[in-house]
């Protein structure tokens, strides 16, 4: 809980990772790594966060591997090693930062009041695991469902997925999907093109009570910053059922965001612990919380971004 000009302010940040994805452990003085984030909450005034799977698959880069031959120039950029090499260490980080709805239950477990699960859903799963992973997350009561079509090599508008969003928009759970590009070789448009916010505008008219998040402001890229800022605000603004967050973006573009399309469609997210370079795992949250508490904006706006928004449609 933080204060406001003398007002109470729950703060939700619906961006977060487990603190192990890279496979690290607690480091000391923390006794494990779910109270570790539970401790880095404490230290930023953060109330509740969504804490994300994240449902991804090596094969997937296997099936895909023809489309790894054209960014020479990316792949270059990864470092030494030949093509196969590169191949086989991409395929061997999907595997470290691959996360199931049991990894994500054992942190709610830990404080179901303040860590909210979501699941993740890669559509080209088996039907039978689809199924399973959707009687787990009614099972263990989470609030929605991660989608990364960059690393899932899959559009959001993609028929496999109808399934997810029938479901999500039956059992009220938010899709929180990623927009723009990832690190590295996600820079390439072939890699990074299936996370354009314009897709999610045909999701939204066929699922109208389903709320969909695009993170990042549609800005995510290392290469062109607010890469696809303007698409993101179009359908924000034309959609009443899709929303943005915060996460891993410039603050400026969250101030910008703000003047466009107000703030009552704006979250707070800081993609703790993932993104160096704007939310390292010891003091990410509290420097992303601190971001949008400097903006030159109102007290109800920041208000809404740092929880309102999120209560509304997690429905807490």
């Amino acid at each position: 809980m933080i204060f406001l000009e003398g007002k109470e302010v729950e703060v939700i940040d619906i961006h977060v990772h487990p603190p192990d994805t890279l496979m690290d452990p607690a480091p000391p003085g923390f006794n494990s790594v779910e109270g570790e984030l539970l401790a880095r909450m404490d230290e930023a005034g953060v109330d509740k966060v969504a804490l994300l799977a994240f449902d991804v698959d090596k094969n997937d880069v296997a099936a895909n591997q023809d489309l790894f031959y054209r960014p020479v120039r990316y792949i270059r950029n990864l470092g030494g090693g030949t093509f196969g090499s590169i191949l086989i260490e991409i395929m061997s980080w999907f595997d470290r930062v691959n996360r199931s709805e049991d990894d994500i239950y054992k942190y709610v477990e830990k404080d179901p009041k303040r860590i909210i699960g979501f699941g993740s859903i890669n559509p080209k799963r088996p039907d039978n695991e689809i199924r399973e992973k959707m009687k787990k997350m009614k099972k263990y009561g989470f609030k929605g469902i991660k989608l990364i079509p960059t690393f899932q090599f899959c559009n959001p508008c993609d028929e496999r997925l109808n399934p997810v969003y029938e479901y999500a928009q039956k059992e009220n759970l938010v899709i929180l999907t990623h927009t723009g590009c990832d690190p590295g070789l996600w820079e390439y448009p072939d890699f990074c093109e299936d996370a354009k916010p314009t897709h999610l505008a045909s999701v939204a008219e066929r699922y109208p009570r389903l709320n969909i998040v695009g993170a990042h402001l549609g800005s995510y890229s290392a290469e062109n910053p607010g890469i696809w800022f303007e698409e993101m605000m179009q359908v924000v603004e034309q959609y009443d059922n899709i929303y943005t967050d915060t996460s891993a973006v410039d603050p400026e573009l969250v101030r910008r965001a703000v003047d466009r399309v107000g703030s009552e469609k704006i979250l707070f997210g800081s993609d703790y612990p993932v993104v160096l370079t704007y939310c390292d795992r010891k003091v990410g949250m509290l420097l992303n919380l601190g971001n949008i508490l400097n903006l030159d904006m109102s007290t109800e706006d920041k208000i809404n971004i740092l929880g309102k928004n999120a209560k509304k449609i997690l429905k807490l």
